[in-house]
């Protein structure tokens, strides 16, 4: 664990449509030290191969299907982050969101969980 770092976890399984959306997103938050996990539950629809694209800036991750749960686990198990953003691949975050979450739980250690929609 990186104190301070922020890991944004991407499980996709076929989300071909949606994936490169969704990692821009991550890539483009502003806090300062921010990692992008992506973990390919099996896709067989060139998912794999668009987070492939990202090359070095993210984490890739790549397993058999094993569902949305399992992707999330291995998400979180090669995510290196003292702080967890998990962002599915059919969505994207506002550039930030994760600065406001770490900030808010960097001010209040009673906190354990920041949400939003």
């Amino acid at each position: 664990m990186v104190p301070g770092r922020a890991s944004v976890i991407v499980p996709c399984f076929n989300a071909s449509r949606t994936l490169a959306a969704a990692i821009d997103s991550a890539l483009a938050q502003t806090h300062p030290d921010t990692e992008v996990v992506v973990v390919d539950d099996g896709s067989t629809d060139g998912s794999g191969e668009i987070a492939e694209s990202y090359g070095e800036r993210i984490v890739l991750v790549r397993q058999p299907n094993r569902g949305l749960s399992a992707a999330r686990n291995a998400g979180v198990a090669a995510s290196s982050g003292e702080f967890l953003t998990l962002l599915d691949a059919d969505d994207v975050l506002l550039p930030e969101c994760v600065a406001r979450r770490v900030r808010m739980l960097q001010e209040d250690p009673g906190l354990g969980l920041v949400a939003g929609y």
